[in-house]
């Protein structure tokens, strides 16, 4: 029980969480063990599945079966990026184009590509 895993907000709201390269979405909990499916299970019907512990508030890895896709490494940085721009735009009245800006500057270099299209990222901001 050595390998912590990480929370990343969902696009959505709800919380994901990083095991290995792969977001995985929260299903069930019960006692202290949480149980998550791969966000790919509907669109790929990935039956990739973890458990974790919850202890001193840090997800734990007990268990992960295998995926039928390959892992994003970006993917979670891209995540993180599209709720750092949302939750920017609850807070503040600038343009989606600063947000834009200002996000892309806080993260690392390779999310630029992965990232929506800046109208896509405009609308997003706008609905908000």
């Amino acid at each position: 029980m050595d390998n912590i895993c990480e929370i990343v907000p969902s696009i959505r709201g709800m919380d994901k969480i990083n095991i290995n390269g792969f977001l995985m979405v929260k299903d069930k909990c019960r006692n202290n063990a949480f149980y998550w499916y791969c966000e790919n299970r509907d669109e790929m019907g990935c039956t990739g599945r973890a458990v974790t512990r919850l202890i001193n508030n840090q997800h734990y890895l007990k268990s992960a079966s295998n995926h039928i896709h390959a892992a994003q490494a970006s993917r979670a940085e891209v995540v993180k990026t599209i709720a750092r721009i949302k939750e920017h735009a609850r807070l503040t009245n600038k343009k989606p184009t600063q947000l834009l800006q200002t996000a892309i500057t806080n993260s690392p270099h390779y999310v630029y590509q992965y990232l929506p299209s800046s109208n896509a990222i405009r609308q997003t901001v706008q609905r908000i």
